[in-house]
């Protein structure tokens, strides 16, 4: 029997950072996060390396910025000849398992994994068929007004895969635990919650319904960045109705709310499938502005939607520890690989946080932090941001178009863009950073490839949806309708 602790990755999907408890929010209800985070170490602030999917998750796994994977897309694959931390961990001795959603598209839905016990919510087809089945009620809206007039009280395929990925996850620890266990167990757990549809369980969504302050989305002002508004143009967003934009808001602190009874019960049976030496671990491939800046979903470099949950749990790490400095997922695999005493990625982005986590050192507080987006929606041009100490410099790809800056220490609600009117001091600042963002990031070239691979994916999904060519390995769910 290996000395090694095993380790369990619970990675939810779209889940703001501050909507839980212990991040000071008085009305959702996270006990069990909350009770994680008191029992171990929480990153404050780490970044996705992209506020999308499955070019977030693919970074997550291959520790690489999106400009080095090429990964722009969420109809993208991860190529298989690509190096995973997963494939590393399983060098160094790990059985890998992955329970649940990572957003593979593509044949290949391992990754480095050694197997699956729970699929996927959907085909592994570049057109993701599966996905949107039922009345429309339960469909799974992307960004965009529907997902808002669609919101309230009800039943989606999300909430019910979620319970499908907990109990399968669960009694396969059981038949884990009674097997010849000699390997240390990598499990990675996927939840869909709290991704919209903004929709769940009737009676916990009338308690957020009654208990949320009914905070009208404040007016857009005038020096909004042209950028942001023709975001917030192109979604229907600039005058939202008041009554969906609370249904919304409550349905997603149930989501919430219910992601935490997910963690509390995988907890529970961790603890008595695999014992005390375990290393337990929160995160969320990106955030949900979840009305904040007048708007939901992600695909936004603002906080509540580019950082995410990162919380460690285990042997070894300290109680109530906390890691300030800025970070990022692309530190996770590095970090559990040398937890592992495995050998490093071949080629990294990220940086081994392990001592840091564990107490004994200190992460640096003036690393400079990147995220990259290139998505291809209409009138949508290449955005990425840096954080480097206190600031946030935004840069987008549009002529003419200045860079946003936000010192995040006077006004972590982002209220003050200092790029309207800066002073010298900030002018130097926006163009230092500027300098430094684009020596590690081309936006002409992101766009160049998340255009050809936009391409490429219209022809395999005309392809796929006539000849689909390989067996269906996600999950069907009890009922293609509701």
């Amino acid at each position: 029997m290996s000395s090694k602790p095993h380790i369990v990755f619970c990675f939810s999907d779209q889940h703001n950072p501050d909507v839980m408890g212990w991040r000071g929010d008085p009305w959702v209800r996270t006990p069990h996060l909350d009770q994680l985070r008191a029992e171990g170490c929480a990153q404050e602030a780490c970044y996705c390396a992209s506020p999308l999917c499955v070019p977030s998750r693919c970074s997550l796994l291959s520790t690489r910025l999106p400009q080095n994977t090429g990964l722009f897309i969420n109809d993208q694959c991860l190529p298989s000849d690509k190096v995973t931390f997963a494939h590393e961990l399983a060098n160094a001795g790990y059985r890998t398992v992955l329970a649940g959603r990572m957003h593979f598209k593509g044949p290949d839905m391992h990754h480095g994994f050694h197997e699956r016990w729970v699929g996927d919510i959907g085909d592994p087809s570049f057109a993701g068929k599966g996905q949107a089945k039922g009345s429309r009620k339960y469909k799974i809206y992307g960004a965009g007004h529907a997902s808002l007039e669609e919101s309230g009280p009800g039943f989606s395929r999300v909430m019910e895969y979620d319970q499908a990925v907990l109990d399968g996850a669960c009694q396969r620890l059981e038949d884990y635990a009674a097997g010849d266990v000699t390997d240390p167990l990598f499990l990675t757990v996927g939840f869909y919650g709290p991704h919209n549809p903004y929709v769940c369980e009737p009676e916990r969504y009338q308690y957020y319904y009654d208990t949320l302050p009914r905070t009208p989305l404040p007016a857009l002002p005038e020096d909004l960045h042209p950028t942001v508004r023709a975001e917030l143009e192109r979604l229907k967003m600039t005058n939202p109705d008041p009554e969906a934009v609370h249904r919304s808001k409550a349905a997603y602190y149930g989501l919430v709310q219910t992601l935490d009874d997910h963690v509390g019960r995988l907890r529970e049976r961790v603890a008595a499938t695999l014992g005390d030496n375990v290393i337990f671990i929160y995160a969320s491939d990106h955030g949900d502005l979840a009305g904040a800046h007048g708007t939901f979903w992600k695909t936004s470099f603002y906080e509540e939607s580019v950082r995410v949950p990162m919380i460690w749990s285990g042997p070894g790490i300290p109680r109530g520890h906390t890691i300030d400095a800025p970070s990022s997922l692309l530190d996770f695999g590095v970090s559990l690989i040398s937890q592992a005493e495995g050998n490093p990625m071949p080629e990294t982005d990220g940086q081994n946080l392990w001592p840091a986590i564990q107490g004994h050192e200190e992460a640096d507080p003036q690393r400079s932090i990147f995220s990259q987006y290139a998505n291809r929606k209409p009138n949508q041009r290449p955005a990425a941001m840096i954080r480097k100490g206190n600031y946030k410099l935004i840069y987008h790809d549009l002529e003419d178009a200045r860079p946003q800056l936000f010192d995040l220490e006077q006004d972590p609600k982002e209220q003050q863009d200092l790029g309207v009117s800066p002073s010298p001091e900030q002018a130097r600042m926006i163009q230092d950073l500027t300098a430094e963002l684009l020596a590690n990031w081309d936006p002409k070239q992101a766009d160049q490839t998340a255009k050809a691979a936009a391409v490429h994916m219209r022809r395999l999904h005309a392809f796929d949806s006539q000849h689909p060519f390989w067996s269906y390995q996600g999950w069907k769910g009890s009922a293609d309708e509701h």
